[in-house]
C-alpha cells in the first residue's frame, strides 16, 4: 500500500467518524403543564404526596419496538399508579429525545402532587 492509499484510507476513516457524530444527539424540552389530571374542583379532595411516571419507546429505523400507546397517558398512569392517588394536580410533562443513528429513545416524564378525592364532595 503505498502513501497515496494510506492516506485515502485515513481520510475515510475520518470521514465515518464525523458522520456517525452527526447522527448522535439528543434534545430536551418541556411539553406542558396542567392544573389537574381530571377536573376537580377546590376542596373536593386531599394531597396526598409527589408522584412521578416515566415512559420510554424506542424505534430503531422509524420502526416502534416498544409497547403501544400514548407517551402522555402512559407516563401518568404510571405516575398515578405509583403515588396511590386517584388523579394528580399540579402537573408537569418534560420530553427527552436520544438519537443514536436509526435508533431513537423518547422519555416521557410526568410529576405532580397526587390527591384523593373527598367522598362527599
Amino acid at each position: 500500500m503505498n502513501t497515496r492509499e494510506k492516506c485515502i484510507r485515513a481520510g475515510l476513516a475520518l470521514l465515518s467518524v464525523i458522520g456517525m457524530g452527526l447522527m448522535v444527539g439528543c434534545m430536551a424540552m418541556p411539553a406542558g403543564l396542567s392544573p389537574s389530571s381530571e377536573p376537580l374542583n377546590p376542596g373536593s379532595y386531599t394531597e396526598i404526596g409527589p408522584a412521578q411516571g416515566r415512559y420510554s419507546s424506542i424505534a430503531i429505523l422509524g420502526i416502534p419496538i416498544s409497547e403501544p400507546g400514548a407517551p402522555g397517558l402512559m407516563a401518568l398512569d404510571r405516575a398515578q399508579q405509583s403515588s396511590g392517588g386517584d388523579a394528580l394536580v399540579r402537573l408537569s410533562t418534560d420530553i427527552k429525545q436520544y438519537i443514536c443513528g436509526p435508533v431513537v429513545v423518547i422519555q416521557t416524564e410526568v410529576t405532580g402532587t397526587a390527591v384523593r378525592k373527598l367522598k362527599n364532595k
